[in-house]
This record gives structure tokens, C-alpha cells and sequence, in this order.
């Protein structure tokens, strides 16, 4: 005998665990959103078990694996930047795609956007695209050559599925100023240990063309603590770090510091 069961809604999402669900919700899925509206031109969700899709839209210029996406608020470009230092412009429609720039260091290990500019950095140098409200062109040594401020060091981070981790990635905090994972070269007192610089830049002409106190070393972490990605929460900036890079052994967990940007260091992991 048939026992009927109607799927009525799946609002509820994903449930917690397996033998404990509340109605609605549902023990796995692919490609299912309940919040997608009934048509594409829709707004509103509208609960239908609908599958999602997948659309390519990049080309042969793709060249190596993508590892960021960047927008930005002065054209309707978006940038893709690859591993191996392409950085490939998209229209806003994800067509006409074109290269705009190569990195020379053939390397793609940060980007982020930052007035007027889209900053990339290589292994041990950071190069800037812009500016973007006029007609943009790659500076190759930004960090070392126009700021004049030591290299960065090429450590290498550990592999995700075959990719290495990028070890220079960025991010805009609210004090406006652009900050840069890195670490301590391979000599010296500080070697091995976990560090944050910052790019700050101000208007002359345009905006972001005019250095302003862009430093190395605005932090630095204990030995053998990597930073890995920054977030802001509130006004402090929050670094993701870890301790440990072999994928061989169970490491220990990863840290987060808080730290408030204007203290000697930062206030607690």
C-alpha cells in the first residue's frame, strides 16, 4: 500500500540533522533555491522546488584558475584576476571579454578594489590598475618602485585542491585604508612570523593618484601565525590566521584577531 506524501513548502531549508526536522524543511538537495522567484524576470520567492543554473561566460583568456572577482564603483567592468596574473575585464553582462593587464610577476595572490584603482599583488610586489574613471593602465612595481616600501616575501602557503593559497590577499577596512597580508622573509629577527601592511591613498588630481603614509609592518602577529584573509567587524579589523601550513597533519584550529587599527597591536585572538 502507498502511503501519499505531499512536499507542500521547502521554506524551511536544510535541516540541522537527520532524524529531527520541522515542517518545511528538507535533508539535502542540488541546485534547489526556494528563494528564487517562479519566473527569472520575478522578485519575490516563490517556494517551487525549481532547479538553478549554471552559465559559462568566460573564454580562451581564461588561461589559469580565477581567484578573484572584483567590482567596482567607477565603471560597470568587472575584473577577474587569475593565478597567473591576468587580469581579464568582463562588460556587465559577462561578455566582451578582454585582458587588461598582465602582471609581470605572473602572479595573482591579492586583489581588491581601492580609490579609483584595482590593486594586485604579485609575489613580492603590488601593482595597481587605474585610474579606472579615465583611461586605465597597469603599473607593474606600485608597492616597491612608486612607494618605495620593502618587498613583500613569497612565502608559500598551503595547496586547496590543487591551488595554492594566496598568500597577499587585501581588504578596505573603514578607516580607508587598503591592508595586505604577508609575512616576515626568511631571515632576520621577525622571520617566520604573521604581518599586515596598508596602502593609503588621497586625490590631486584624481582620486587615489596621491600616496598618503602607505607603511609597512602596521602589524605584526607571533611566530608561525599566518594571516590568511581580513574582514571588517564594525570598526575593528578582524584577520583569519593559521597556525601551522602542512596539509599532511591535523593542525591546529585557525585564530581570528581583533584589532581596533589605532592600538600598538591587536586586542585579543
Amino acid at each position: 500500500m502507498k502511503i501519499p506524501f505531499r512536499i507542500s513548502s521547502i521554506f524551511g531549508g536544510l535541516s540541522v540533522c537527520d532524524y529531527f526536522n520541522l515542517p518545511g524543511q528538507f535533508q539535502c538537495s542540488l541546485g534547489i533555491d526556494p528563494g528564487m522567484p517562479a519566473q527569472d524576470d520575478g522578485d519575490k520567492p516563490s517556494g517551487y522546488i525549481r532547479p538553478t543554473k549554471m552559465v559559462l561566460f568566460s573564454g580562451a583568456n581564461v588561461n589559469a584558475t580565477p581567484l578573484f572577482i572584483i567590482t567596482n564603483p567607477k565603471t560597470t567592468n568587472v575584473y577577474v584576476i587569475l593565478s597567473n596574473g591576468r587580469i581579464i575585464s568582463y562588460n556587465s553582462s559577462l561578455a566582451s571579454e578582454a585582458i587588461a593587464a598582465t602582471l609581470t610577476e605572473a602572479a595573482g595572490n591579492g586583489a581588491e578594489y581601492y580609490d579609483n584603482y584595482i590593486y594586485v599583488a604579485g609575489t613580492t610586489d603590488i601593482s595597481r590598475y587605474g585610474a579606472l574613471n579615465g583611461s586605465p593602465s597597469i603599473t607593474q612595481s606600485y608597492w616597491k618602485t612608486t612607494l618605495s616600501l620593502a618587498a613583500l616575501a613569497n612565502t608559500e602557503y598551503p595547496s586547496i585542491n590543487g591551488v595554492v593559497m594566496p598568500n597577499h590577499n587585501m581588504h578596505r577596512h573603514t578607516d580607508d585604508k587598503l591592508y595586505i597580508c604577508d609575512v616576515f622573509g626568511a631571515s632576520g629577527a621577525n622571520q617566520n612570523k604573521g604581518l599586515l601592511h596598508y596602502i593609503k591613498t588621497t586625490k590631486t588630481a584624481v582620486e587615489g593618484d596621491t600616496n598618503d603614509g602607505s607603511a609597512y609592518n602596521a602589524l605584526d602577529f607571533d611566530f608561525g601565525i599566518w594571516p590568511t584573509c581580513i574582514e571588517t567587524y564594525q570598526t575593528d579589523l578582524v584577520v583569519g590566521l593559521i597556525e601551522g601550513i602542512s596539509t599532511g597533519i591535523k593542525q591546529k584550529p585557525a585564530k581570528l584577531s581583533f584589532w581596533d587599527t589605532s592600538s600598538a597591536s591587536y586586542q585579543y585572538y
